[in-house]
C-alpha cells in the first residue's frame, strides 16, 4: 500500500512539474506576465540591524485554494517553503524565503527549467539579491543601496 501511494505520488510530483513548466511557461508568453508566481525583495525595519532594514528574498506562487493539493507538493518537491492559504480570499500561497533554500534548490530548478516572458528579467535581478545576500554585502549601506534598487526596478515597477 505505500509503495502504491509513493508511486502515485511520484506521477503526481511529475504532473506538478509538468503543470509548471508547460502551463504558466505558456500564460507568460501570451499575457507577457509571469502568471502566478513571484520573485521579491522586502525591506523591513529592524532595530537590530546596523542599516535598519532586514532583507528578505521571496519566492512565491499563488493558486486559488482549489489547487491546495498541486500548491503543498511543491513543499515536498523542493524540499523547502510552507503553504498558506486564505480561504477567505480564495487562494493559496507556496514561499519560500530560506536563503540557502534559494540558493540549493529554486535557482537550480530554474536555471535548468528557464523562465520565459518578463519574469526572466525578475528572475535574473532576484538573483543578483540572493549574490548580494550571500556575500553579506546588504549589511552595509552600499550594498543596501544596490538592493533597494533591485527591488525598485522589479516586478510591477519595472513596467
Amino acid at each position: 500500500m505505500i509503495l502504491y501511494i509513493e508511486k502515485k505520488w511520484k506521477k503526481k510530483t511529475g504532473a506538478v512539474i509538468f503543470f509548471w513548466h508547460f502551463f504558466l511557461k505558456k500564460k507568460c508568453q501570451k499575457k507577457n506576465n509571469g502568471g502566478e508566481g513571484y520573485f521579491g525583495i522586502k525591506l523591513l525595519s529592524s532595530n537590530s540591524i546596523k542599516t535598519g532594514k532586514q532583507v528578505r528574498l521571496i519566492f512565491q506562487l499563488t493558486q486559488h485554494t482549489r489547487d491546495e493539493f498541486l500548491m503543498k507538493s511543491f513543499i515536498k518537491y523542493f524540499e523547502c517553503g510552507n503553504y498558506y492559504s486564505s480561504q477567505k480570499a480564495g487562494y493559496g500561497d507556496f514561499i519560500v524565503i530560506k536563503l540557502s533554500d534559494h540558493i540549493n534548490k529554486i535557482i537550480p530548478f530554474f536555471l535548468k527549467n528557464k523562465i520565459l516572458g518578463e519574469k526572466s528579467k525578475d528572475f535574473n535581478d532576484w538573483c543578483k539579491g540572493v549574490e548580494i545576500l550571500k556575500a553579506k554585502e546588504h549589511l552595509t549601506e552600499q550594498g543596501l543601496a544596490k538592493i533597494t534598487e533591485l527591488r525598485n526596478s522589479m516586478n510591477k515597477k519595472r513596467y
